[in-house]
């Protein structure tokens, strides 16, 4: 059944696009002013200077050079080896540099950079064995006494842990900062050279960088932090200091830093934007996701070359944490199977493929059969080298950038405020300092949503498939894993989890690292579109890390925060909680639950036919 909307449009997004045309749309965006200016705020500051940041950085290439200089010193040093501590936007971004940069042709650099984005001890001690591997190293050092102060120089003299903050309330990197500060100390590091903290200069990660006597900077570059963290890439150091460590081990100059985001800045042609705004091919998806909708609310299935896919997270990032607010926002699905015919008719989703071309900065965007689905060329990264490989990085993050802000005005999405995630992060922070769980008595209305058995959970899931198809709508199912997961057990989850859902339900599924991923889902989750069923699972008792000492229940008290916010939210959530050691035994009921789920869909299916 077609929306209103839809019929409406003629063309699918000539409607919408007028608006834009008619109300100066990019122009606001450009002045900080109007309706996007109310839009781009949160708590009355203005969160725009990512629009037009990396122009100015161009401009006056000053800046980029001291960023150059500071990645050298860094590679001077003697570092090899950067763990990049982040939540969100802090480290998506970084994520996808890193795999990028891994695969460009040439081979893999020979700076080492790790992501650091899990509160799972299992995650810490798994960085360090990589560590010592990479290094040749039999083991790590053991985890006491001042006679193994060799051990701890030989396997963090060339380490460097880098904890960034975009926000004042990000505790997570704290913790690694803490953590990591007491193994340099134990191994008689100087920590100054070990520790380098970017935060703003109010909040727990400053305190923490002035308290450790690590190096501190600003993640902002130069007199401008109307930054999100999801906007924080290309123009910030969040991506301007990772791309320089790589040029600089590369042999490159900092005027390869110039030449990344000035052929990036020229292929997004934000002028040209305010001029013809039809011509640009970031507006036009956002006008054709905006005429998919159905109420502000719309499901991008996103079709990537294989090269592209480490860009993923970024459009995750960008889309569901700006505009899933209110019942609307735009939540991205990849790899899906084919679904349903009872599915398929439902509208409010829309197919986006990247379709990879020869000439670089290439980004168009064509009709592909429909008003539901487009195609947009991308630049070939085939068998490229590093700088088009970033290239192609800064203009997917500021074509997207612009493709929010632009479907948030037309849904009166305020982008900038995350309220739901504010909400998570301080229910975490509250069941830290008490009981690992909430009381959970007899009254309690999250009881049966609580280690829920698999028949009941599956019949939940069968309701939801029943309920949004009769009722012409769309939603999905969600899975998040809380804490390391072996990429074969991984995998195998994911088969199982896109066969009930994809194959049996004939809906999209999402199946997420946790917490790596709550920045990213749960302001979508908690705030957005409302039809989804999540289940979460978390293990009570965590190993505790290999060196050191980091607080275990960090973990837990995220997955039953965001798990209580949900249900406080009126979302469909169920937590499921193991006690087993290691991530064997959990992996292995969440292995046997999703058996069970598929069985008794199966004999329910089988009974109707």
């Amino acid at each position: 059944m077609e929306t209103t909307e839809a019929k409406s449009c003629v063309d699918p997004s000539a409607m919408a696009l007028r608006r834009l045309v008619e109300e100066d749309a990019v122009g606001q965006l450009v002045r900080r002013d109007g309706i996007m200016r109310r839009l781009g705020s949160d708590q009355g500051k203005v969160k725009l200077d990512w629009v037009d940041r990396v122009g100015d950085l161009v401009r006056d290439d000053a800046l980029l050079r001291e960023i150059f200089m500071q990645a050298s010193a860094i590679l001077k040093a003697g570092i090899r080896h950067v763990l990049w501590s982040g939540m969100g936007g802090s480290v998506v971004g970084v994520q996808a540099l890193i795999d990028l940069a891994g695969t460009a042709r040439g081979g893999p650099p020979s700076i080492a950079l790790y992501v650091c984005d899990s509160t799972d001890p299992a995650t810490l001690s798994g960085l360090l064995t990589r560590i010592a591997n990479a290094k040749g190293l039999a083991t790590v050092p053991p985890d006491s006494g001042p006679s193994h102060v060799a051990g701890y120089d030989e396997l963090l003299s060339d380490v460097m842990m880098i904890a960034v903050a975009m926000s004042a309330t990000s505790e997570e990197p704290v913790s690694h900062a803490s953590w990591f500060h007491e193994l340099l100390v134990r191994g008689g590091l100087p920590v100054h050279q070990h520790l380098l903290i970017m935060a703003p200069r109010q909040g727990s990660l400053h305190r923490c960088a002035v308290e450790t006597g690590a190096q501190l900077c600003d993640t902002h570059v130069g007199n401008t932090d109307g930054f999100t963290g999801r906007t924080s890439m290309p123009s910030t150091r969040v991506f301007l200091l990772p791309c320089a460590l790589y040029l600089a081990d590369a042999g490159e100059t900092y005027e390869a830093m110039t030449h990344i985001l000035d052929r990036a800045w020229v292929a997004h042609d934000l002028r040209g934007a305010m001029a013809k705004p039809g011509s640009h091919p970031y507006i036009a998806l956002a006008t054709r996701l905006s005429c998919a909708s159905q109420n502000g609310s719309c499901q991008l299935l996103l079709v990537l070359p294989p090269a592209w896919r480490p860009m993923r997270l970024i459009v995750e990032q960008i889309m569901e944490q700006s505009l899933g607010k209110g019942g609307k926002g735009v939540v991205v699905f990849v790899g899906q199977d084919d679904f349903n015919r009872t599915s398929a008719r439902l509208g409010g989703m829309f197919t986006l493929v990247a379709r990879e071309q020869s000439s670089s900065g290439v980004s168009s965007l064509d009709d592909a059969g429909g008003q539901s689905r487009m195609s947009l060329d991308v630049s070939s990264l085939e068998d490229a080298e590093l700088v088009p490989r970033l290239i192609a990085l800064c203009q997917w993050l500021l074509g997207w950038q612009l493709t929010a802000a632009l479907y948030g005005y037309l849904h009166d999405i305020e982008i900038a405020p995350e309220p739901a995630v504010e909400l998570y992060k301080a229910l975490s922070k509250r069941l830290r300092s008490g009981p690992s769980l909430p009381h959970l008595g007899a009254g309690s209305a999250w009881q049966d949503r609580l280690n829920p058995d698999c028949k009941r959970f599956a019949s939940d899931l069968m309701e939801a498939a029943k309920s949004w198809s009769q009722g012409e709508r769309r939603g999905y199912f969600d899975l998040t894993i809380n804490g390391e997961t072996r990429p074969a057990v991984y995998l195998e989850v994911r088969q199982r989890w896109k066969t009930i859902c994809n194959g049996l339900l004939g809906f999209p599924m999402k199946l997420r690292r946790a917490p790596a991923e709550y920045h990213v889902s749960e302001q979508s989750e908690m705030d957005g579109p409302v039809n989804l069923v999540s289940l979460r699972i978390v293990n009570l008792t965590q190993e505790p890390v290999i060196l050191g000492d980091y607080p275990g229940r960090y973990l837990t008290s995220q997955a039953v925060a965001t798990w209580q916010a949900m249900n406080e939210r009126g979302r469909c959530c169920h937590l499921l909680i193991t006690d087993d050691i290691g991530d064997v035994g959990a992996r292995n009921t969440l292995l046997q639950f999703l058996d069970g789920i598929e069985i008794f869909i199966r004999a329910a299916q089988g009974g109707a036919a």
